[in-house]
């Protein structure tokens, strides 16, 4: 079983060691979220420009001091996007669709970066002025933190093998953290201490560590205990107190490669750096390490967009002061941390790691929805779905595309929950559709706690469903579907059905970093919330929809629906989506979807 690294707080004073600052600016995170490497280049002041190459995959942190143009090509298409700084932006698309789009925070959407010709563009902005002693070193770097490694009477190894052991994995670190946010780790110091080998568990071990392990002139100490734990005992790899917080320790026998016990000190001085806990499988900041991911050649260390606007927030304000906790930081650095990591606390429900940062920080973390209890029949159901759409498509899924193929799917999972109970059929009719058609996981990030996903499609299936799915779309457009059927099954999934399709649509909004409410993507939740509400009273249409499914009968085409807004101009119009003004609009669509065929009363059968 994988191996869970844990924050623990506690409380700690810490005294400031000395920092070494080069550069104040604020970033700007570009990730590549295609399928190919993106060139562009950063439009500075004076006509002047600077060519990037971003790898399939990777990301960077660009530090500025105004809001900047990026220049990209899209087929035959060049694009002018104007950024703003502290966001961050996904390239997306292909070749001849590659957009840049805007990330939200909070729940909120924003306006992404509008694309314009090269004549309509305005002044440009320029990098950060680097000072006299940066401008001498190509790094950029941004602060330097003295470090002090130790380890205590458990260490096997004479000193000069395990200080060259320890230098080496944190010079490894350090050059991941001067990659993604110019901060160099400088041991200046090492040393030894006598742990209390009464204690077994890791957080007891740490405050140990902290009563006897002095600073120094460093601002980080970073323990290695050689004890083991004892068998089925503590599972904690590494442990801090929390972001700026001055003492580290790590189990360094624990792990078998020498690769994962690097991978815990970068996650681990990543929690000093502000980052935490993220639900992207390959971000070195995943809340489980230790399962074998890091050994394969192809795994990429390094960390995920959110945590690296962190990281590079909580640099800069100690590259200009000294700083020992979150309360500390300046207005502005702790506004944009709360967006960060209510972000990441909205979509790790189940992890505690985001909420505790946000008590430190003096707020409360969001809410999650409540779950219905699932039981095993209907995580199985829901795995056969998945099984079936996946044997449907490697069948299908090339010769059907769009509403075609779609309709297909509905079919055959409806075929597969025939043989189900009813009070087992439509929850894992409703859940196993949305998990087999949603290519981004969607469901998974919603505000969810306590769903067991890997029951029900592990991430090597979910790789090879993803391969043969084809493009199944509800009226021309894959995002209705999605939105059709995540409403479908967080109906089910919710206690006490206290969702809405509109609190759907915001999520989804979120996740997506979506700058546009629109109006059919609303109708396609209303859609989808009624459809389930129907099974859920009539099981028995399973029957019919296993044979007649047609996506027409249950959704409306867009043609009719109002315009997309902005979130400026939706707040002019209807305020919020609580306002009467919105509830109405929506009201109106909800009688307008019930007059189609599929939400007609049947007749009783036989």
């Amino acid at each position: 079983m994988p191996t869970r690294l844990s924050v623990v707080t506690l409380t700690l004073l810490v005294s400031w060691g000395q920092f070494a600052a080069t550069g104040r600016a604020a970033v700007v995170v570009l990730a590549n979220r295609t399928t190919q490497e993106v060139r562009f280049t950063v439009a500075v002041a004076e006509g002047k420009s600077r060519p990037y190459t971003l790898p399939k995959g990777e990301l960077l942190a660009l530090p500025l001091t105004s809001g900047v143009e990026i220049v990209f090509s899209s087929g035959s298409k060049q694009h002018r996007c104007r950024v703003r700084l502290n966001e961050i932006y996904y390239f997306v698309g292909d070749a001849a669709t590659m957009r840049l789009i805007q990330v939200g925070f909070g729940g909120t959407w924003r306006q992404p970066p509008q694309a314009r010709d090269d004549k309509d563009a305005g002044p440009a902005g320029r990098p950060a002025e680097r000072s006299q002693s940066e401008r001498g070193n190509e790094d950029g770097i941004l602060l330097k933190v003295p470090v002090k490694i130790m380890v205590d009477q458990a260490e096997p190894t004479v000193q000069n093998i395990w200080e060259k052991r320890l230098r080496q994995r944190v010079k490894k670190a350090s050059d991941i953290l001067e990659k993604y946010c110019r901060v160099r780790l400088e041991v200046i110091d090492v040393g030894k201490w006598e742990s209390d080998d009464s204690l077994t568990k890791l957080p007891e071990l740490l405050r140990d560590f902290r009563e006897k392990a002095a600073l120094g002139k460093a601002r980080l100490a970073i323990g290695f205990t050689g004890l083991r734990p004892e068998k089925n005992g503590d599972r904690y790899l590494g442990c801090t107190p929390g972001p700026l917080y001055s003492h580290i320790l790590i189990r360094e026998y624990k792990l078998k490669s020498e690769i994962e016990r690097f991978e815990v000190l970068l996650h681990e001085v990543g929690h000093f750096l502000g980052a935490c806990h993220s639900p992207e499988g390959d971000s070195v900041m995943r809340p489980k390490l230790g399962e074998g991911k890091v050994n394969l050649r192809a795994f990429r260390i390094g960390f995920d967009p959110l945590n690296t606007l962190a990281m590079n927030l909580v640099a800069e304000e100690l590259a200009r002061r000294p700083v020992h906790g979150l309360r500390e930081l300046s207005a502005p650095t702790r506004r944009r941390l709360l967006d960060i990591l209510t972000s990441l606390a909205r979509t790790t429900p189940d992890d505690p790691a985001a909420p505790q940062f946000i008590r430190m920080m003096g707020a409360t973390p969001p809410e999650t929805w409540p779950v219905r209890s699932l039981s095993d029949e209907v995580l199985d159901g829901a795995r056969a779905v998945v099984t079936a759409i996946t044997a449907e498509a490697k069948r299908e899924g090339r010769r059907r595309k769009g509403d075609e193929l779609t309709e297909r799917y509905f079919r055959v999972a409806a075929a597969e929950c025939r043989r189900l109970s009813p009070e087992d059929a439509v929850a894992a009719y409703t859940l196993g559709l949305a998990i087999a058609l949603d290519r981004q996981a969607l469901l998974r990030f919603l505000p969810l706690r306590g769903i067991n996903w890997t029951k029900i499609e592990s991430e090597i299936e979910r790789r090879q469903r993803l391969a043969v799915l084809g493009e199944p779309t509800m009226q021309g457009r894959a995002s209705l579907m999605q939105s059709f059927v995540i409403s479908a099954a967080a109906l089910m999934l919710v206690e006490g059905q206290a969702i809405s399709a509109a609190g759907v649509q915001e999520e989804l909004l979120f996740l997506q970093g979506g700058d546009r409410f629109r109006f059919d993507d609303l109708a396609a939740s209303l859609a989808g919330i009624a459809f389930a509400t129907q099974l859920d009273t009539s099981p028995e249409l399973l029957g019919e929809l296993a044979t007649s499914f047609r996506v027409g009968d249950y959704l409306l085409s867009a043609k009719g629906l109002p315009d997309s807004l902005n979130h400026d101009e939706f707040g002019r119009q209807f305020g919020a989506t609580t306002d009467e003004r919105f509830l109405e609009k929506q009201d109106a669509l909800r009688k307008r979807l019930l007059t189609l065929p599929g939400y007609q009363p049947r007749p009783p059968r036989k």
